[in-house]
């Protein structure tokens, strides 16, 4: 299911936070705003007891803080922001994930980072989070080319463009060392423009912002 064309995740966000709004004047929560966990604060038997914090901002609880709780639950993303290239947000950078081995906690499979394979490519060089194109978008039909304008997932798996997002990467990959050139490219022009712009706007938008429009050129 989507929300919003393409904005799901905003439309997620927005229902959490009007969730959470009507439920902050309860006695028996404390909502602190703008705070970074700096660690997570264990006792003498190296049982967890709460968060060091670091609330940002003007006022009374400007500063560092401890917030004592019986269980603490780290909700706090991924490590995409350790790459040089991501669609991960800036606050993806891992910090929740080093508290809680600073504090003990066994992290397993840190290496399992699942890029997703359509993003746009900004040119050699660029870094940070780079502008996802959703996979959505190949599943109302558009479909990968390489510059030759060969359709190169057909053949590579049973659901060929819409095959799992490790086996779309590797093959972009493996595409682009066999061909030389530095990006593939995705093919939406036959949805049209009316039906791009309705169910994708943000990502219609984002890529005419960028010089691309999905409705009449390769992306």
């Amino acid at each position: 299911a989507h929300a919003g064309g393409d904005a799901t995740g905003a439309e997620i966000s927005r229902a959490l936070i009007e969730a959470l709004e009507r439920v902050k004047n309860d006695p028996g929560i404390e909502v602190i705003e703008h705070a970074l966990v700096v660690d997570v604060l264990t006792d003498g038997a190296d049982r967890v007891c709460g968060a060091t914090l670091h609330v940002i901002g003007e006022g009374e609880q400007d500063g560092i803080g401890a917030a004592h709780a019986r269980a603490v639950v780290l909700a706090t993303g991924g490590l995409g922001q350790i790459y040089a290239s991501t669609t991960n947000p800036s606050v993806a950078t891992g910090d929740g994930m080093a508290a809680a081995l600073r504090a003990g906690a066994r992290l397993a499979d840190l290496e399992f980072v699942q890029f997703h394979p359509t993003v746009m490519f900004l040119g050699e060089g660029s870094t940070g989070q780079q502008p996802l194109i959703s996979e959505a978008v190949r599943g109302e039909g558009a479909f990968l080319v390489d510059d030759s304008g060969t359709r190169f997932m057909q053949g590579q798996h049973p659901q060929a463009d819409l095959a799992p997002r490790d086996v779309v990467a590797r093959a972009i990959v493996a595409r682009m060392r066999e061909t030389g050139a530095e990006h593939v490219w995705l093919d939406a022009r036959h949805l049209g423009k009316d039906f791009l712009e309705k169910r994708f706007p943000s990502i219609v938008a984002r890529s005419r912002e960028l010089g691309y429009d999905p409705a009449t050129q390769l992306i």
